[in-house]
């Protein structure tokens, strides 16, 4: 179940919920700690995948369910791919990524593929209908 909320401005904030995944509270400190240190990577497209960096996010509870709030601004690819598919992944870096992060944030995907770009690998998520960063460890 995905809630959103349109901002003002056309920013989007999106709250992802899946119930048959429970966030540890060993992988919600990894997350948290990525996010104000180096960054994570959102993927987004059933089909042909784009990716993002975000070095922001909030992890909290929404009607007793684990949540993931992404906000994301209206002129990214990123925005356009979740209005249509209604899903996205985060990969969190378990080893150091951060030239890659910084990389993407400097790149769009409307001129490029940013896999092919920064040497990434697209792999099928597991549980929902996207792609998530090979390299990384970590998948929510």
């Amino acid at each position: 179940m995905k809630r959103k909320i349109t901002l003002n401005d056309g920013d989007k904030l999106i709250a992802e919920h899946n119930p048959e995944f429970a966030v540890s509270a060993k992988h919600k400190a990894i997350l948290l700690n990525a996010i104000k240190t180096s960054g994570v990577f959102i993927t987004a497209g059933k089909t042909t995948p784009n990716i993002m960096s975000s070095h922001w996010g909030s992890l909290g509870v929404f009607w007793n369910r684990d949540v993931f709030v992404l906000p994301i601004r209206k002129h990214k690819m990123t925005h356009e791919i979740i209005d249509v598919t209604k899903s996205f992944a985060v990969s969190v870096p378990i080893k150091d990524m951060r030239q890659q992060i910084i990389q993407c944030d400097h790149f769009s995907g409307y001129a490029m593929n940013k896999f092919e770009k920064l040497h990434l690998h697209p792999t099928r998520a597991r549980k929902v209908p996207t792609f998530v960063v090979g390299e990384c460890g970590l998948f929510f």
